[in-house]
This record gives C-alpha cells, structure tokens and sequence, in this order.
C-alpha cells in the first residue's frame, strides 16, 4: 500500500471547500458511485428505503498470467431500512484463469452510519459474506469494507471524494495463498454536465496468492439515459507486474 496514502493526502486539502451532498436527484445519480461501474471505488450512501437497484457489470481483463479473463456479474440491490442496504449477485466468467465458468454467491449488508452534513463526510460499514457454490470451492469468506464519501467545491460543479478500505478473511486456502488480504481504493467523481460524470480511482489489493497484490488506476463514464437507467465505462491500467495489463468494463444500474 505505497500510493494510496500518498493520494489522501494530495486530496486533503480539498476538504476546506467541502460542502453537503447537492439535491439534484439526476446529478447526484451519475455523481453517486457504485462498486464495479465502472470502477472499484464504492458510495457511502445507501438505496433509498423501499426501492430496488438491478446492476449488470461485464468486465473484460487482458494479461492476467497470460490469459484474457472475461465475466459478468449480475447483482441486485434493496433499501433495507432508512440507513441500510442489502446486496447479492453472482458471478459468472465467460472465461476464466483457471478454466471454471461457474463463481460464488456473495451477499452484503451496507450501513451508512454518518450522513453527510457540513464538512463531516458520509460513513459507511459494510459486511460481505461469499458463499462456496461453485464447483470445488468450499469455505465461506468474509469481508468488512470501510467506505468515506464528501462532496467539495460546490462552486465547479458536483464533485465528490472517496475512500475505500477493504479486510478479506478467506474460509479455506491452499498452502501458497493468504488467510487474510488487504484492499484500499482512493478516487473522485465530477459532472461533466447534469447526465454524465468523470470517475477515477487508484487501487492497491493484495491477491489471494501470497507476494502477489495489484496496483491499478481506474478511469471512466457515468451517464443517465433517465431517471431510472445509468450506462458506465472504464477502463483499468496495471501499474505493476502482478496487476493485469487493463481491463475494459460496462455497466448498466436499473432503479425500480
């Protein structure tokens, strides 16, 4: 984890022009990020109670131990309570490392704790629990992810920062692979108008193989076609040997 510090503090000075979350519902959709569309850093926020989110993320990776992995993921989302969110999707790669097709259940509970107010930034917890049901997997793996959103410079428009902390507990491994990992992700989010914004972020994870972890900048698109459907793009860039060459995604969220 060398570059991600390095990051928080070249954005802490932009936390003097903090301001509160704006109220433009469509602004603050594209604005508003989500993990995987299209790039790793996820929001602080949480659904609205009572309402749905279905999200589909293809992913195309190129040069990861010289193979092309590509894989969807189809997820759904629902506001459980006014500050909670629950989540599960599996998985599914068209082409993998290893040869399998078939990925596990992973299911997540997000509560924002602190809601954005003034300078203080929107907190969040969330606990993610993956089941083994895919074929020769076995042990279930648990993750606890710490996520910080703040909007600033009101005066250029919306635009937010983020900061994604990330322990993996993994229930069964092999001899060469790790019982725990740790991830960070570092990035912000600006309205190129009132339907499309510029996402970016920095990620550092360590793998599940041991000496092995990723460095990788992310960049991309969000744009809302309506008030219920955001399209995304990104793409991703290896910034060391272990990470993968880039990688391309699309993303599609359907609020109902």
């Amino acid at each position: 984890m060398r570059y991600i510090p390095l990051l928080i503090f070249s954005l802490l000075p932009l936390s003097a022009f903090a301001t509160e979350r704006p109220d433009d519902k469509m602004t603050n959709d594209v604005v508003d990020v989500a993990a995987g569309l299209p790039v790793t850093i996820d929001d602080a926020t949480v659904q609205e109670l009572g309402t749905w989110s279905s999200q589909l993320i293809t992913q195309y990776q190129h040069g990861v131990d010289g193979k092309n992995p590509l894989s969807i993921y189809p997820q759904l989302q629902y506001g459980l309570f006014n500050n909670a969110e629950f989540s599960f999707g599996i998985p599914y790669d068209l082409e993998s490392v290893d040869g399998s097709h078939e990925d596990n259940l992973a299911t997540a509970l997000k509560y924002n704790f602190v809601e954005e107010q003034d300078f203080v930034p929107a907190l969040a917890l969330q606990e993610e629990l993956t089941f083994p049901t895919a074929d020769n997997e076995d042990g279930v793996d648990v993750s606890t992810t710490f996520m910080l959103t703040k909007h600033i410079l009101p005066q250029y428009g919306v635009t937010a920062l983020y900061l994604n902390a990330s322990w993996t507990r993994f229930g069964k491994i092999e001899a060469d692979e790790r019982r725990n990992s740790f991830s960070a992700a570092a990035g912000f989010s600006h309205a190129i108008t009132d339907k499309t914004a510029l996402v970016a972020d920095l990620v550092e994870a360590n793998e599940e193989d041991k000496g092995r972890s990723d460095t990788i900048a992310e960049l991309g698109f969000r744009h809302g076609i309506n008030k219920d459907l955001i399209l995304s793009f990104g793409s991703g860039f290896g910034l060391n040997h272990d990470a993968p060459d880039f990688s391309l995604t699309f993303g599609a969220e359907y609020g109902f």
